[in-house]
């Protein structure tokens, strides 16, 4: 059962993710390789405001944070990260969460021989380009999901 949750990306995806994780009972910790929320988008004072909203609604928030690796067998079981002085730290999740960006960088998905809808079939089919997912976020590959 997946109690910790990790979300690697702020903006308003990760937001979003972590506040939709932690109404579902999740331990979330939302990390963010830029030292304040969103700094491209909103001053030091509205981040402050949406940080602090974060950690009311009960998530830790780590910034100044990036993901280096991942661990486990079969399915994740815990995550190392590296703050920006080099420092690691080990945490335990069983799920982690990439909302990283709103253009999807494809090339792990082709390394991986995933399936992806490309701009042609998304504007036919009515999809998001990027890697193809069933219901269930299920992807191409058995054990995957996106």
């Amino acid at each position: 059962m997946t109690k910790r949750a990790l979300v690697v990306g702020g903006v308003l995806i990760g937001a979003a993710v972590a506040e939709a994780l932690l109404t579902r009972g999740l331990s979330v910790r939302l990390i963010d390789r830029e030292v304040r929320y969103a700094p491209h988008l909103l001053n030091a004072h509205e981040s402050a405001l949406v940080e602090e909203e974060l950690r009311v609604m009960g998530a830790e928030l780590s910034l100044g944070v990036s993901l280096e690796e991942l661990e486990g067998e079969g399915r994740v079981s815990s995550a190392t990260l590296i703050t920006q002085e080099g420092e690691r730290e080990n945490v335990s999740c069983e799920l982690v969460v990439g909302a990283i960006g709103a253009e999807p960088n494809l090339h792990l998905a082709s390394q991986l021989s995933l399936r992806v809808v490309t701009p042609e079939e998304a504007s036919d089919q009515g999809r998001p380009t990027g890697v193809w997912v069933g219901e269930r976020f299920q992807t191409s590959l058995e054990g995957v999901f996106a």
